[in-house]
């Protein structure tokens, strides 16, 4: 249940992304089909809805993600600089990958340089202070490993939590190295989804989803919810310094 709970909202998401480039495949700005990179995508159900409206590349660090079958395209990450030529996507996607990364302003940049003018970086990352990553902030990795997966009830074979460091995890931080690396926003909203780490106990889970109900019922509560949706794009036109 916590998978397809997972996969569900991801769906939503994606779906919420492929919209950006309906009616889109005319413009002299788009190119036949929509070209879109996806960054650390073993999750084969989220690149499925990508490739629905899109040709699909990946771009991970672990050789587990050639298993995907809707990958057009697979790119092996090694920490330099991306295996991609410059201006070849309309659109990079980061589903919870900004929070794993120890150097943002890399990845950013990499992302800038791979888009087309006009092409969008879409991306889902963690709220710091969301009570999940407060409680993982001030944990050691080995802890995340033991319960998180537990948790949000997830089958054994299931792949260990990547290490965090959630060095672009505010909304004023994120918009200081989107703008820096020079990006145009064009959204970034704050959204609470369903518990998933609650999935483990009924009783948690609907301690949570009263959370959940509580922090989406009021537009003073962004801060509290615990998911930054973001979309910025490349401008048509790059500004010389």
């Amino acid at each position: 249940m916590a998978r397809l709970a997972e996969a569900t909202h991801s769906l939503r998401w994606l779906g919420a992304v492929s919209r950006k480039f309906q009616g889109k495949r005319g413009s002299p700005h788009v190119q036949h089909p929509v070209q879109l990179c996806s960054l650390l995508c073993t999750v084969v159900g989220i690149s499925e809805k990508c490739r629905n409206f899109a040709s699909l590349d990946g771009l991970d660090v672990d050789e587990e993600v050639k298993q995907n079958p809707d990958l057009r395209r697979v790119y092996i990450y090694d920490g330099g600089d991306w295996p991609i030529p410059d201006e070849s996507y309309d659109a990079v996607v980061a589903n919870y990958v900004l929070e794993h990364l120890e150097k943002p302003q890399v990845t950013i940049a990499e992302a800038f340089r791979v888009l087309r003018p006009g092409g969008f970086f879409f991306f889902r990352t963690p709220n710091l202070f969301y009570y999940v990553c407060i409680v993982a902030s001030l944990t050691p990795h080995w802890f995340h490993r033991l319960v998180a997966n537990r948790l949000r009830n997830l089958p054994p074979e299931t792949h260990d939590p990547w290490p965090t460091h959630y060095r672009m995890n505010r909304p004023r931080t994120i918009r200081r190295l989107m703008h820096s690396a020079g990006f145009k926003e064009v959204a970034l909203n704050m959204v609470e989804k369903e518990p998933s780490y609650g999935m483990y106990s009924r009783a948690l889970f609907f301690l949570l989803m009263s959370y959940e109900r509580v922090v989406n019922s009021s537009k003073f509560f962004p801060p509290l919810r615990g998911n930054i949706f973001g979309a910025f794009v490349k401008p048509q036109t790059i500004a010389k310094e």
